[in-house]
């Protein structure tokens, strides 16, 4: 059965039109995404003066509870994530156009932390090396039609361990694979 009758408009509509509710029996709503929303902007600031202080009841719960979701659905979520950008392009560029200035800020932080993370002692053909790197990104990047990143093995930022701009940490990857890592490190998958 792939449709559902909401009791608010009670019409008969498909279960994509519903939001999920683990307490039901079938996993949904009992009213339609549409019906949900009309009654939240009914109830104004009120309905969410109500969220917001069963939020602050139940806050090690909800956060707990998020956590949980996000450690099972993390895969999905990240295609999730990467779906929406690829469709919503334009918006993701009139974006950073209309917050440069985060931004900006946001690269200048990533500077900063490369320029403290790149040690004094290094020598011209690491330079060279380090430039031969991100040269090789730009041509499999053309080559395959795939963006490529130069992926710092150990993060600069990693929260556990922090590693250097140096030839011996730079790797090129897919783009994927260097943003779903993120600022994290993996031992077996660096000594691998």
């Amino acid at each position: 059965m792939t449709q559902k009758n909401c009791s608010s408009c009670l019409s008969l509509k498909p279960h994509d039109d519903f939001d999920r509710r683990a307490a039901s029996r079938d996993g949904l709503s009992y009213k339609c995404k549409a019906c949900a929303a009309a009654y939240r902007a009914s109830r104004g600031s009120a309905y969410q003066a109500l969220r917001r202080a069963h939020y602050e009841r139940n806050r090690e719960r909800e956060l707990a509870a998020a956590l949980a979701y996000y450690r099972d659905n993390r895969d999905r979520q990240k295609a999730k994530h990467v779906e929406w950008v690829e469709r919503n392009r334009d918006y993701c560029k009139a974006y950073r156009r209309r917050c440069a200035e985060d931004y900006n800020a946001r690269t200048a932080k990533r500077r900063a932390a490369l320029l403290q993370r790149t040690p004094a002692w290094l020598s011209r053909r690491d330079y060279d090396a380090m430039h031969a790197q991100y040269a090789l990104a730009a041509k499999r990047t053309r080559e395959t039609g795939v963006p490529h990143h130069v992926d710092h093995e150990i993060p600069l930022q990693g929260r556990r361990a922090s590693g250097l701009h140096v030839p011996s940490n730079l790797r090129v990857v897919p783009a994927r694979v260097n943003l779903s890592k993120g600022n994290k490190f993996d031992p077996e998958a660096a000594s691998a």
